[in-house]
């Protein structure tokens, strides 16, 4: 919501797939200018290993995103 006409980010999203492995790009989406949803939604695919996901603001007046994760931890015999 805090997107304005001249602004541009790109989200990025990582998945590390083995223990003590590095994180590998999973998927890439820019944005730009004013946005008709003042929310981004991303669903993640199960990690047991990590996820990372990054914003790098490319244009425009700098400013913060705020942001919100919740972690879902599957049982071990689920």
């Amino acid at each position: 919501s805090n997107m304005a006409s001249g602004d541009a980010i790109i989200i990025r999203e990582y998945v590390k797939i083995k223990e003590g492995g590095d994180y590998k790009l999973y998927e890439s989406a820019t944005y730009s200018g004013l946005q008709e949803k003042p929310i981004l939604h991303i669903v993640k695919l199960p990690a047991k290993y990590g996820v990372k996901i990054t914003l790098q603001q490319t244009s425009g007046i700098y400013k913060t995103f705020n942001y919100l994760f919740f972690e879902e931890v599957i049982p071990p015999n689920a």
